[in-house]
């Protein structure tokens, strides 16, 4: 007598045999976490490449754009330059990293944002559009217009932040030039 015991190949396909909806599952469960695993990579490469032709397409000069990390729960673009001539202005970003819980976008909430370097220039031609505007309204005209508005109240900047939708927000080397006004410094919106 003989003592044929199956093998592992064999009881394996026995146990399947019979269940096709138990083997739908398990493939269907595979197959969907090859997909989530795999589309944060797949989404940072096309944004890599599209995102030049979008910037070019919008007249926008010596336009760069870099996602380094892209992740169900991080978003890292280590730079964002872009310059407007015609408006005069310009904006460069270094090294932002956004930290966020995918669940939790669905209900407004960002998370958290942290950007190394943020530079932003307003040109001296934008600066004189806007003063011609503001010359070329007739005194009375200004004077009637002044009258009729109503004052401004303006929110601290507790209540500002608020209203946005980030856990916290910090920029560490901040640059803001106007014609006008040179602002530098640290941005803390916690």
């Amino acid at each position: 007598m003989t003592d044929q015991t199956p093998s592992t190949k064999q009881r394996l396909a026995e146990w399947f045999s019979g269940r096709s909806w138990l083997r739908a599952g398990i493939i269907s469960t595979v197959i969907l976490g090859v997909v989530a695993l795999s589309l944060p990579p797949v989404i940072k490469s096309s944004l890599n490449q599209f995102a030049p032709w979008a910037m070019q397409q919008a007249d926008l000069e010596n336009a760069e754009f870099h996602i380094s990390q892209l992740s169900w729960y991080k978003l890292e673009i280590d730079k964002l330059q872009l310059e407007m001539p015609a408006q005069g202005l310009s904006l460069q970003m270094n090294s932002l990293t956004w930290s966020y819980n995918p669940f939790r976008l669905f209900s407004g909430e960002l998370g958290v944002v942290e950007i190394q370097k943020l530079a932003a220039e307003i040109g001296e031609q934008q600066a004189a559009q806007t003063q011609i505007k503001i010359e070329r309204q007739p005194n009375q005209e200004k004077q009637q217009q002044a009258s009729e508005q109503a004052p401004i109240a303006i929110p601290s900047p507790a209540e500002i932040f608020a209203m946005t939708p980030f856990d916290r927000l910090e920029v560490r080397q901040l640059d803001f030039k106007h014609p006008q006004a040179h602002i530098t410094g640290s941005l803390y919106l916690t």
